[in-house]
């Protein structure tokens, strides 16, 4: 077994308590405001979480210690638990009338193909990027930026 290398070593307690910080904020984000969009209407919802998320991934390429990992998955999970209903909603509001279902099928695709595809980009960017750490929050960083200027061009759905 080869010895942890210096600098680089995050101990098996401190990533669980960075994924467990995660699902807290997520769960405290769906319960607080998993209902909003029904209230503030799906999109400005939606526009209000993408900047969060956005903020996420910069404070992961940012993050040099386990406080900072934390700091970035609290604000990963209050965006993601915020902006985890208002999508799905308004996938099922603008579908065709005349494709009823489609709505649901888009959702259920995005939602189990996304972080299928999301964790192998992942692996392969860790495994080849020439600095593993940055390229992934990059990416996803970009992504953000583009839904936000997506999410200017749909049109409110509630």
């Amino acid at each position: 077994m080869q010895a942890p290398r210096k600098g680089n070593f995050i101990s098996s307690g401190s990533l669980t308590m960075v994924f467990a910080v995660y699902a807290l904020f997520l769960l405290l984000a769906l319960i607080t405001a998993g209902g909003s969009s029904d209230f503030l209407g799906r999109k400005p919802v939606m526009i209000d979480s993408v900047p969060l998320e956005a903020a996420s991934m910069l404070l992961f390429t940012e993050a040099r210690g386990v406080g900072r990992l934390l700091a970035a998955r609290a604000v990963q999970g209050l965006a993601t638990g915020a902006a985890a209903g208002p999508p799905a909603a308004a996938l099922v509001e603008l579908q065709p009338r005349r494709v009823p279902g489609l709505g649901a099928l888009v959702n259920s695709a995005a939602s189990s193909g996304g972080p299928a595809i999301d964790a192998f980009g992942s692996g392969l960017l860790v495994q080849y990027a020439p600095a593993p750490r940055v390229p992934v929050f990059a990416l996803l960083l970009t992504g953000f930026l583009a839904a936000a200027v997506a999410l200017a061009l749909i049109p409110e759905t509630a």
